[in-house]
């Protein structure tokens, strides 16, 4: 596992950023998520123990990335793949929010998991030049399954783009070992 989310950093919104620095170090090898992650930047995130009278959101992350060159089709506009890779790298960045370590030290979240689903809903083109805002909420999580949602909106505009669900599964190693079997 190249990374795990880091509990000692208190600021959510730093703790999404240590990942990102992960990607940008120039010694790593170049993978499909690094280069969402080396041009993603995070506007803010947040947990959230809702009322009973409140949206039920468990945690809310922002990110921005400008739409570039080599991630358009033919038409000109963000390829399908690269969005729905745009979906699972940020909702999975989401799940930072909540990684914690309980009163007997068994972790929750401590690593990203493995997608279970992963859908993306294409409303309108992505076109070329534009920056996007994608807006991600953890809409329900537990020891070994979480739900996240994703909108992604033209930054300029507002104007809902696409839509994704991403369903994760937790892979938490047994307590006392550090890295979790490969899948």
């Amino acid at each position: 596992m190249p990374w795990s989310f880091d509990i000692n950093e208190s600021d959510i919104k730093s703790r999404i950023e240590k990942v990102f620095a992960y990607y940008r170090d120039p010694a790593k090898d170049e993978t499909a998520d690094s280069l969402i992650m080396q041009n993603l930047t995070v506007v803010h995130a947040t947990i959230h123990q809702p009322r009973k009278d409140e949206d039920p959101y468990v945690a809310k992350a922002v990110f921005t990335i400008p739409v570039l060159k080599p991630w358009l089709n033919a038409m000109r506009n963000m390829h399908g793949g690269i969005v729905a890779l745009l979906i699972d790298v940020t909702t999975t960045l989401t799940l930072s929010c909540v990684t914690s370590r309980n009163k007997n030290g068994d972790w929750f979240w401590q690593y990203p998991g493995v997608s279970r689903h992963l859908s993306a809903t294409y409303l309108k083109p992505v076109p070329a030049e534009i920056t996007v805002r994608v807006e991600c909420t953890i809409t329900g999580i537990g020891k070994r399954l979480a739900s996240i949602q994703a909108v992604i909106r033209d930054h300029e505009t507002g104007d809902v783009l696409c839509t994704g669900q991403h369903d994760k599964v937790n892979i938490e190693p047994p307590k006392g070992m550090h890295n979790p079997a490969k899948l």
